[in-house]
C-alpha cells in the first residue's frame, strides 16, 4: 500500500454542529504534514479510526479543577473512555521523540 501518500478521493466534508453557550477563543483541528499523519497513525478514511490531534484556548482560567467534556459533531463515534488514549506529553504528540 503506497499509503499516507496515495491521492486523495473523498471531497471535504462539513458536518453541522451543536449549539454551544460560551464559545471558547479558540478550537480547531491542527494541520498536519504528511510525516505528523504517518506518524501519529492519522487515517481520515470513512468508518476507520483516526488519531485526532486538536487545540483550544479558553476564554478564561476555570476557578477550580473540573472535568472536561469534549463532544463532536452528531454522526461522529468516540469511545466511551478516551482518557487512556489522550497524549498531552509534547515529546508524543506528533510521534515519538518529535518534540520541537
Amino acid at each position: 500500500s503506497d499509503y499516507p501518500t496515495t491521492p486523495v478521493l473523498d471531497k471535504e466534508l462539513q458536518a453541522v454542529g451543536f449549539r454551544i453557550d460560551n464559545m471558547m477563543r479558540d478550537a480547531r483541528l491542527t494541520a498536519l504534514t504528511q510525516v505528523q499523519r504517518a506518524a501519529t497513525n492519522r487515517n481520515d478514511r470513512p468508518g476507520k479510526s483516526n488519531q485526532l490531534i486538536f487545540q483550544f484556548s479558553l476564554n478564561i482560567r476555570p476557578l477550580a479543577n473540573q472535568i472536561l467534556i469534549l463532544r463532536g459533531p452528531r454522526g461522529f463515534v468516540f469511545d466511551d473512555n478516551c482518557l487512556p488514549y489522550v497524549i498531552t506529553d509534547q515529546n508524543m504528540v506528533f510521534g515519538p521523540n518529535t518534540q520541537d
